[in-house]
């Protein structure tokens, strides 16, 4: 599997150099960059032929909830998508496209045409498109630029060149196609890292012996302690820049201590765990609550650092996870769908 995606974001590369969004989306290219982004896993056909090939059929025009489920895998994010149990106020997404639209919804990335409304159905304009995309590069509507003229920013940071504007009136699924391919060698806001960059690092578990596994999405880990003791244990690693703190209780941890066992995250938290977060001066600074992946969570920067907090009980452990990273980096990872992929045994 790592062996085959590897290959994919190689011929991903190479394709990018000779792909450009074309004026017209029908031809070889947008069929190149379709086939190229659909062994990445970020594009998908509407039916399949005869032979099992996608039909991707790009001279239709896309629909906001299929432009939506592209940007949510332009980011990575399907996974945590699919994961999560997401609020939206919306009433006329299908029930294929709510996790993506509710994942996208959820990080700010794509609003509602009305209050109640996310016009799953309306096709997408070249505007609206490019403003998903851009806000995947990690650019605000609003502060960088407008989205009713999108493709002023995007000219300018080459992800287009011209072809979109006002006068812009046919836009394809051929077009989206293009657009999300050139957009993987755009670097994101800041620099220093392309969008296919982010994509690139996989989720890999990494086992502590007798303990549980962590998935990070790198396996580049720079170091790591893990301290037993009678009842409870610490443990910390690095990888790609994101630490993890983990402290963990058992139950025999709270009966040494005469104290009854927490009945759940929020009994740990309050009884337990606020008291010695108070003496530290930075309780006040966490808001805990459910998250979408069903994790007691809170956020917290301290120091130039993100870290997202989550609280657990388990049947005969107990305990808390600080995922982190630095604060300019907050953005490019889920540290919420990571943490719900922690497993314990």
């Amino acid at each position: 599997m790592h062996l085959k995606r590897t290959l994919a974001f190689v011929l991903a590369l190479c394709l990018m150099l000779a792909l450009a969004p074309a004026a017209s989306a029908a031809g070889d290219a947008a069929d190149e960059a379709a086939g190229a982004l659909y062994e990445m896993g970020l594009f998908q056909g509407t039916s399949v032929n005869a032979d099992g090939t996608p039909v991707f059929d790009l001279d239709r025009a896309p629909t906001r909830a299929e432009a939506v489920t592209m940007l949510v895998r332009l980011l990575g994010g399907e996974g945590a998508a699919l994961a999560g149990d997401w609020d939206m106020p919306f009433t006329d997404v299908p029930a294929w496209a709510e996790p993506y639209v509710g994942y996208a919804y959820s990080r700010g990335l794509a609003a509602g045409t009305g209050a109640a409304a996310f016009g799953s159905g309306d096709s997408v304009t070249a505007s609206q498109y490019l403003t998903f995309v851009l806000r995947a590069l990690g650019y605000e509507s609003g502060t960088d630029f407008e989205w009713v003229a999108a493709w002023e920013l995007s000219d300018e940071i080459g992800l287009t060149s011209g072809q979109y504007g006002a006068s812009t009136t046919s836009f394809t699924r051929g077009d989206v196609a293009l657009i999300s391919y050139a957009a993987l060698g755009c670097e994101m806001k800041g620099g220093g890292m392309t969008l296919q960059d982010t994509l690139a690092g996989e989720l890999v578990g990494y086992e502590f012996e007798d303990f549980g596994v962590y998935y990070l999405p790198d396996d580049n880990i720079t170091d790591s302690l893990l301290t037993y003791y009678d009842t409870y244990m610490e443990a910390y690693l690095t990888s790609n820049e994101v630490p993890v703190y983990s402290y963990f209780f058992t139950r025999e941890f709270f009966e040494e201590d005469g104290a009854a066992y927490p009945a759940d995250a929020e009994e740990f938290y309050l009884d337990y765990l606020r008291e010695d977060l108070v003496s530290e001066g930075i309780a006040a600074n966490f808001n805990f609550s459910y998250d979408a992946y069903g994790n007691y969570s809170a956020q917290l920067t301290l120091d130039g650092v993100y870290y997202y907090v989550t609280v657990f009980v388990l049947d005969d452990l107990c305990g808390i996870h600080m995922f982190g990273c630095l604060e300019e980096n907050a953005g490019k990872y889920d540290l919420g769908y990571l943490t719900s992929l922690v497993e314990l045994y």
